[in-house]
């Protein structure tokens, strides 16, 4: 089943992973897989990131960065997510208890082993407003095979970006839940080296979903921060329009996912 999907990937030095997992990320192609493997249950099944890929890899002004896939810890940790967004009768009809032991003995296994760490999220359907936050509009770049828009920076502006910005609405009285979902974000980046590492924000399949001249004109980054900037000013009409703007832009492009 191929469902468009958006990627937030952190690249690391080379050197910071195992040299086997390195070689295969080094030697991984280069095509995007948005494809899903479905797993059954007793009543339903869950879609789940089937990617025949170990990661990927980009040029670094100090040697090669990569980017591990690591599918099967993704894949685990979204299943027993299951069980934190549900009721419990109704995560037990998607994660049945058999299923829900044997993930967590094997996520268990793998903390053993320290290799917990996810170094990729992936969004169906649509980019997450709360990823924009992260970047500036001049760190925009359009993927030459692909066509699809990136942004890239440095992982340590981006930690200065996201604090800033939790800052600013935790100070407003904007929703704890909403000051929880950025500084999340920065947590996962506490767990990577902030000056070598690079954050890349990929829109992969689903800028298919939109219309090649909205793609051009899309100003999600700098609407973001334009938000930002006038809740700071206790401007909340302008922080408003601002974030109105690409929340409306994104709600239309998410009409898809309703429709199948």
């Amino acid at each position: 089943m191929q469902i468009p999907c958006a990627y937030l990937r952190i690249f690391v030095p080379a050197d910071q992973l195992a040299a086997d997992e390195t070689a295969k990320v080094l030697h991984a192609t280069t095509d995007p897989s948005d494809s899903f493997e479905q797993i059954a249950t007793e009543r339903f099944g869950i879609l789940l990131p089937h990617e025949p890929r170990a990661g990927w890899h980009m040029d670094g002004p100090s040697g090669p960065l990569v980017c591990p896939a690591r599918v099967r810890l993704r894949s685990l940790a979204g299943i027993l997510t299951v069980q934190d967004q549900f009721r419990e009768d109704i995560a037990a009809a998607f994660v049945p208890e058999t299923l829900a032991g044997a993930v967590a003995d094997e996520l268990e296994m793998l903390r053993y082993r320290g290799d917990l760490k996810t170094y990729v999220l992936q969004s169906p359907w649509h980019v997450p407003l709360r990823w924009f936050l992260a970047f500036e509009p001049s760190e925009r770049k359009i993927d030459p095979e692909s066509g699809s828009p990136r942004f890239e920076t440095v992982l340590d502006n981006a930690r200065e970006r996201v604090s800033r910005v939790a800052e600013v609405i935790e100070a407003a009285g904007i929703d704890g839940s909403i000051v929880t979902l950025v500084s999340d974000m920065n947590a996962w980046f506490d767990e990577f080296p902030g000056d070598e590492s690079i954050l890349q924000l990929d829109y992969g399949s689903v800028a298919k979903l939109i219309d090649a001249d909205d793609l051009e004109s899309d100003t999600s980054v700098a609407d973001m921060q334009a938000a930002v900037s006038a809740l700071e000013a206790n401007d909340w009409e302008r922080a408003g329009g601002h974030y109105g703007q690409v929340s409306a832009r994104w709600a239309a492009i998410r009409t898809a996912e309703m429709s199948n």
